[in-house]
This record gives C-alpha cells, structure tokens and sequence, in this order.
C-alpha cells in the first residue's frame, strides 16, 4: 500500500487498536484461482508473534481457504474512520480566503484542495490453514 511518510503508523500498538476497533478484514489472495476477495471478521492476538497473528475463520464452502494453502503470503486491508477534508480545513484558505490551485504550493506542504481522510491498515500475512 502507498503510505506517505507523514501518515505511517509503525507501532504495533497503534495498529493493533485500529484492528480492534474495526475487525472486519478484506482477506485478498492471488493464487491458482486467481484474485479473490472476501471480508472477514478477524481477531488480532497481540502476544501470538513478534508482530502479532491474525485470526480468522473460513467455511469449509468458501473456496478461498484452498488458495491459503497455495500461497506463501495473501493481504488483509481494514478500513478504519473516513471523512472528506474540506479545503477550509487548511490554513491557506483561512489566511487568503481562497483555496490554493494545486502545483501552486511547495510539495512539501498541503495544498488547500479537497481530499479525503481516511485510516486503512493493510497487512501481508503468511498464511496458515
């Protein structure tokens, strides 16, 4: 996942209570069957690994579990809160009054455009059936 450095969250803790607070995980692999997609609700035990081990539970019906068993890694996203950021948020509108053009200011700072915020955690995991 692109994850620009301002908005990384590289503790564990952090990304555990995200987990928590939002248990229902996209479990996405690529294997023989190719892309397959489903939600589940998943369980994060803390003290399971060095990172923690996610758990999760998948029917016997459901035939994603037999690509587990063909892949050495699959991706779990997590969509946490979300909201649209309105350009009066931002500084530069409050100062001038007028939201800034985008390519107007440096890169390094935000432009005044609108945007949307949002916490999605994604994690690639080694499977395990």
């Amino acid at each position: 996942m692109y994850q620009p450095a301002a908005f990384r969250e590289d503790q564990l803790e952090v990304q555990h209570a995200l987990f928590r607070a939002h248990p229902l995980g996209l479990l996405i692999t690529a294997g023989p069957a190719g892309l397959i997609a489903n939600p589940f609700p998943c369980l994060i035990d803390s003290e399971g690994s060095d990172k923690g081990t996610l758990r999760l539970h998948i029917a016997r019906a459901n035939p994603q579990w037999r690509e587990l068993e063909a892949v050495d890694e699959c991706l779990v996203v997590f969509e946490g809160s979300q909201d649209y950021v309105t350009p009066s948020w931002y500084a530069t509108k409050r100062e001038t009054g007028k939201a800034s053009q985008p390519g107007i200011l440096p890169r390094s700072k935000p432009g005044a455009i609108p945007g949307w915020s949002a916490s999605t955690p994604g994690c690639a995991v080694s499977s395990m059936i």
